[in-house]
């Protein structure tokens, strides 16, 4: 039988420090926004009018791959914090199911539910 063990008060620890993260990057981005910045090209004739499209598409494609990170590190947290939210939930049911074994083996006697956890 597997056995793995899950420290649910750990793992939301690094959850709030992912979250963190996330809030100082996306601080980070504001603050490095370059749709302000003016690219005054008009003297520069032809090949360097196309620079402002340019730029504007590369912003544009940076912009959506950056929004696909935060959505995929959104994703990682909450699936995580549910993850855990299952594993407690099953630990108490598992609980439960063991403390009404040991009920019943202390009135029938019958100590088969528990012999595949005891030690050889």
């Amino acid at each position: 039988m597997a056995r793995w063990e899950l420290d649910p008060e750990r793992v939301r620890g690094v959850l709030r420090a992912v979250e963190q993260r996330r809030t100082e990057l996306d601080q980070a981005l504001r603050e490095t926004r370059v749709s302000g910045v003016v690219l005054d090209v008009s003297g520069g004739g032809w090949p360097v009018a196309a620079v402002p499209a340019a730029v504007e598409g590369l912003l544009a494609d940076q912009v959506a791959r950056l929004t696909r990170m935060r959505q995929h590190i959104d994703a990682g947290v909450v699936g995580t914090s549910l993850a855990v939210a299952a594993y407690e939930a099953g630990q108490e049911d598992m609980a439960a199911t063991f403390q009404q074994q040991a009920l019943t083996a202390a009135e029938s006697g019958d100590l088969a539910p528990f012999v595949p956890y005891l030690e050889p």
